[in-house]
Formats: structure tokens, C-alpha cells, sequence
């Protein structure tokens, strides 16, 4: 329980000082409100004007987006801060304080690197995900939602999964910031159902940079249902590229020189 504990109050100075500047702090919430906004407003103006997508009503498509807003809401608050802090304190050639602490120093960075500025993103999913079950009368006591909420969960594991990665690369290359604006280039394919790309992309997307676990099976499991063999098939690529990383982590770990960037 000491890493939740420690994660807790880090959370809590990073408020008190957000509200020390509450001008900046409402202006922040309110640009990433609006710009959560958009995907909705695009569904909405997409249905209103086109024959959609096909296979996805409008609800279904909003389910959908919200899955997504959610995953990559999660990510922004439990794993960002993860990367900018690894990032800086190899810059700076001060990442020795971590390797010092009586802590394991992933699950150590990962708590104190907990980002509550991502908790509108987080709020907006959630609640367009529900406006969209209760839309689609979704039963929450299903093996459908089960298996969601087990996607969705995958999904949040792959945020942690890149950022490792990339944050693992800071030991090597120190500055590596471009990798982080890769990621979120790629995963915007991950905006779209897969019936919208060919099936190399697809296989992708699915087993080699696995991000539709971020939102389309989550949300194909709920509404289409999806065999246990699938899900296993989709949950396998996110696990072993999750021990892959933490390889990663503790390999270039030991190549810290303390020199800085």
C-alpha cells in the first residue's frame, strides 16, 4: 500500500500548487474539456451529414470515442508524468535520487509521477461512455461488460507499456522527446474502428502495435461480444510487449552514467 500512498500525496501537493495560480489552473481545465470535445463533435457532424461508418450507429460510434477519451485519460494520469520525470532527471544527471531510494525505482517514478491535469479527460470519457450504454440500454451486469471493463484495463496497461518504453530510451539517447509525439501520431489511428483500415493495418494495429485494444475491442466486446479465445488473442501482444518493456527498463537502467543530457 506505501506506492498508492505515496502516489495520493504527491497528487495532493501537485493541486495545492495548481491552485496557488487559479486562472491558469480553470484555463487548462477548460482547453482540455474543449479539446476532448471534439471527437464527439466530429461523430455528430459525420452522422448528420454521411451515411456514417458503416457497421457503427451513433451511439455505438460515441461509445466508442468515449472508450477512447477514457483509456488515453488513464494514460495521461497514471503514465505521462512517468516519462517527464525520467526524461528530466536524466538531463539533468540527477536520476540518482531515484536509484537511492529504498523503493523499487519503476514503481517508485510511476507513483510520484501520477498527473491529476489528465482527470478532465478521464470525466469526459466516463461520462460519454455512459451517455452512450444508457443510449444503447447496455446491461452492466453482462459478460459483455465484463469483458470491457477487462479491455479497458488492457488498454491502460499499454499506456504504461509505450511510456516505459520510450522512458527506457532517455538511458540511451537522453533525448528522446520526439518518440512521445510518435506515439500519440500513431495511436490516433486508434480514433477509427478497425473495419476502416485494410487487414495488414489491422494486424498492426492489433498484434504489433497493439493501441486498438485502447478502444475498439473494448467496445467491440460490449456491443458485438467477443469469444474468450479472441479476448486472449488481443490481451496476449499488450502482455508480452509489457514484459518486453520492463526488460527494457531494468537493461538500460544500468547504463545511467549520471552525466546528464
Amino acid at each position: 500500500m506505501k506506492y498508492p500512498r505515496l502516489a495520493g500525496k504527491m497528487v495532493q501537493i501537485q493541486l495545492n500548487k495548481d491552485l496557488a495560480y487559479k486562472a491558469n489552473f480553470i484555463i487548462s481545465i477548460l482547453g482540455m474539456l474543449l479539446g476532448d470535445f471534439i471527437g464527439p463533435l466530429v461523430a455528430i457532424i459525420i452522422y448528420s451529414t454521411t451515411l456514417g461508418i458503416p457497421g457503427w450507429s451513433l451511439d455505438q460510434f460515441l461509445l466508442f470515442q468515449g472508450t477512447y477519451t477514457l483509456v488515453f485519460g488513464l494514460g495521461h494520469v497514471l503514465c505521462l508524468g512517468f516519462f517527464y520525470t525520467v526524461y528530466e532527471a536524466v538531463e539533468r544527471g540527477e536520476f540518482d535520487k531515484y536509484l537511492l531510494k529504498p523503493y523499487n525505482s519503476w514503481l517508485y517514478i510511476m507513483a510520484i509521477g501520477i498527473d491529476w491535469d489528465g482527470s478532465p479527460e478521464v470525466l469526459f470519457g466516463a461520462a460519454l461512455t455512459a451517455y452512450a450504454m444508457i443510449q444503447l440500454h447496455t446491461n452492466i451486469i453482462s459478460a459483455g461488460f465484463l469483458a470491457y471493463l477487462l479491455l479497458v484495463a488492457v488498454g491502460v496497461l499499454f499506456q504504461y507499456t509505450i511510456i516505459t518504453l520510450i522512458a527506457s530510451g532517455s538511458f540511451l539517447a537522453v533525448k528522446n522527446e520526439a518518440l512521445m509525439q510518435t506515439f500519440y501520431k500513431l495511436s490516433d489511428f486508434a480514433r477509427y474502428p478497425l473495419s476502416v483500415y485494410g487487414v495488414g493495418l489491422r494486424f498492426f494495429l492489433t498484434f504489433l502495435f497493439p493501441v486498438a485494444i485502447s478502444a475498439f475491442y473494448p467496445a467491440e466486446a460490449l456491443l458485438r461480444g467477443m469469444s474468450i479465445s479472441n479476448i486472449v488473442l488481443v490481451i496476449v501482444p499488450v502482455i508480452v510487449l509489457f514484459a518486453a518493456s520492463l526488460w527494457m527498463w531494468n537493461m538500460t537502467i544500468r547504463k545511467y552514467s549520471s552525466a546528464g543530457g
